[in-house]
């Protein structure tokens, strides 16, 4: 997720468990930035989350939920 912080990528995707430690950081400044993050169903991302949906963008990352959630 670094990296759509960063710039070098539009949006980042988890469908893997991911400990709260590998993500809490990174989804606290994703959201800060500007951008969404979510589980995949668009739900907000908690710590009990096992999936999880971010993008720099908040259009685009309505349209990946709309994608990935079929």
């Amino acid at each position: 997720m670094v990296k759509t912080l960063s710039k070098e990528k539009d949006f980042f995707y988890r469908s893997v468990y991911n400990h709260v430690w590998d993500t809490v950081a990174t989804n606290f400044l994703m959201e800060q930035a500007g951008g969404a993050v979510t589980d995949l169903y668009g739900e907000p991302w908690t710590l009990e989350s096992t999936t999880v949906v971010a993008a720099r963008d908040q259009d685009l990352h309505k349209k990946l939920i709309e994608y990935l959630a079929w």
